[in-house]
């Protein structure tokens, strides 16, 4: 699975993989490209809304106006400066405003383990963000049942699989559901190990 998130300078990029989720990002600024392992991930979720900095911002803008009706009542507009002094000043005030519009977007972390990353709450869409954040957790799980029962391992046991499974289910990791789930396949491929013939 692909999510690809824009915002208004740059290019974000999250493809999932059998072990891995794939990171890319791009901006004028820098290119970035990571690969975070699903073992190191979390699963906790948390929806971040950046607020406008409050204080400081109003007593910017405040100074900025002030400033900027000093300029505008001093400037005859008969010269080239005065005409680049007024456009610089208006294309400032858009930029910062842009800066601001952007930066306060909704953004929803993934944390709980090692590593962390955030993706932006609803580019393309909500509906799109949410089905990218289920699929990551099944993976994460997938890959921990992977790593900690190794389901595949013909030397390992059932009992000793089980004991693990029931390791993660207390611990939350799993719900009792696919704990039933993999109890199943694991009974299935014991029964389709060939038995040993003297």
């Amino acid at each position: 699975m692909k999510l690809q998130q824009r915002r208004l300078w740059d290019y974000r990029e999250f493809t999932l993989s059998e072990k891995e989720v794939n990171i890319r990002m791009e901006s004028p600024m820098e290119d970035i490209e990571l690969k975070l392992k699903y073992e190191d991930l979390g699963f906790e979720t948390a929806y971040v809304r950046k607020k406008s900095l409050g204080v400081v911002l109003a007593v910017v803008i405040f100074i900025g106006l002030v400033i900027g009706a000093l300029t505008w009542k001093s400037l005859t507009f008969t010269t080239p400066s005065s005409w680049i002094v007024a456009a610089s000043s208006f294309i400032i005030f858009i930029i910062f405003l842009l800066i601001v519009y952007v930066d306060r977007k909704p953004q929803i972390v993934i944390k709980g383990g090692k590593e962390s990353f955030s993706v932006l709450a609803d580019s393309p869409d909500k509906q799109e963000v949410d089905k990218f954040i289920q699929t990551l957790h099944e993976r994460i799980i997938q890959r921990i049942i992977d790593i900690e029962i190794r389901p595949d391992d013909p030397k390992m046991e059932l009992g000793a699989q089980k004991e693990a499974l029931e390791t993660l289910l207390d611990n939350e990791v799993i719900s009792r559901e696919k704990f039933e789930e993999v109890i199943k396949q694991l009974k299935e491929k014991q029964r389709s190990k060939p038995a040993i013939g003297f």
